[in-house]
């Protein structure tokens, strides 16, 4: 089915990871740089994007604005406006409101086995894993089978492109 929006994790996802001393895993200007020429294309492709973060709307929005990928994204979703975090499917469905798309119309891209994975699954999206964590999951997908099992697997985020292309 067409995809008509796609919605992305921040933090691992969009945004590099910062461990408790502050240093970056990732090169930041190469891993922004990514990021905004991906979510670029999705854009030219008349897709919505949109984020489901956990962290706080003033934090994503920071991340959002240093990656220059602000005026591209169509919705925020955050703890703020849900009252609740992911895994909990609330965040989805108030995306997924916002979007006004089918959850079947959406991708979703995380790092995450639950807090993405499952919680975007559960209700009626499909998702895309950065292969990153991969090795790290590779058991507990095996062990539970399909809900945890992402739909697709990517070396990083300009894979997405040719998911979202295929699907169209």
């Amino acid at each position: 089915m067409k995809k008509k929006a796609i919605l992305f994790d921040l933090d691992n996802t969009l945004f590099p990871f910062f461990n408790t001393k502050g240093y970056a895993k990732f090169n930041v200007k190469n891993f922004a740089k990514i990021a905004k020429l991906t979510v670029q294309k999705i854009k030219k492709s008349k897709c919505k994007v949109g984020i489901v973060s956990n962290c706080n709307l003033h934090e994503a929005l920071e991340k959002i604005n240093i990656l220059g990928i602000n005026k591209f994204i169509d919705v925020i979703i955050t703890p703020e406006n849900i009252y609740d975090k992911k895994p909990m499917r609330k965040m989805f469905f108030g995306a997924i409101k916002e979007l006004n798309v089918k959850p079947s119309q959406i991708l979703f891209v995380g790092d995450h086995l639950i807090y993405d994975v499952w919680s975007a699954k559960s209700c009626g999206v499909k998702t895309v894993l950065i292969k990153e964590k991969l090795k790290l999951y590779h058991k507990l997908i095996f062990k539970f089978k399909s809900i945890l099992r992402p739909d697709f697997v990517v070396n990083d985020l300009r894979d997405v492109l040719k998911i979202l292309k295929s699907s169209q």
